[in-house]
């Protein structure tokens, strides 16, 4: 899979069950499953053009946060568009939010350190479908 995911308006998540709570973006990259292999590449925003940054703005309804990234498939190739440092939440964390805009404070939660055989890489961008 490749997803570049730029210039977009996420706010005021609406639950649809009485109850219930929904976070602005869920990002899961596979499951937990034995035998379970992705390759993914993501550019999701922008590092320096404010245009294409996404805005997460009151996105998660407690205790949810604004983003859920899941990466859980064991030998899995995940890259990330302009990603330094290593698969953990500091790392993972500082990326997605130098590339979006979020309000009032951001929250990000999940798994992000790789599963056995699996990587985080940077990629410089991810490719686009032909016209």
């Amino acid at each position: 899979m490749s997803a570049t995911v730029r210039g977009n308006l996420l706010t005021e998540p609406n639950s649809a069950f009485a109850g219930t709570t929904t976070r602005g973006m869920t990002i899961q990259l596979g499951s937990a499953q034995a035998g379970d292999s992705i390759d993914a590449c993501l550019d999701i925003g922008h590092a320096t053009d404010n245009a294409q940054k996404n805005t997460l703005t009151d996105t998660g309804e407690s205790p949810q946060p604004d983003v859920r990234y899941l990466h859980e498939g064991p030998g899995s190739v995940v890259q990330l568009a302009g990603f330094t440092g290593a698969a953990n939440q500091t790392d993972i964390t500082n990326w997605f939010t130098s590339r979006n805009v979020f309000g009032p404070t951001p929250t990000i939660s999940g798994i992000f350190t790789d599963p056995a055989g699996a990587t985080t890489t940077s990629v410089a961008s991810c490719p686009l479908p032909a016209p």
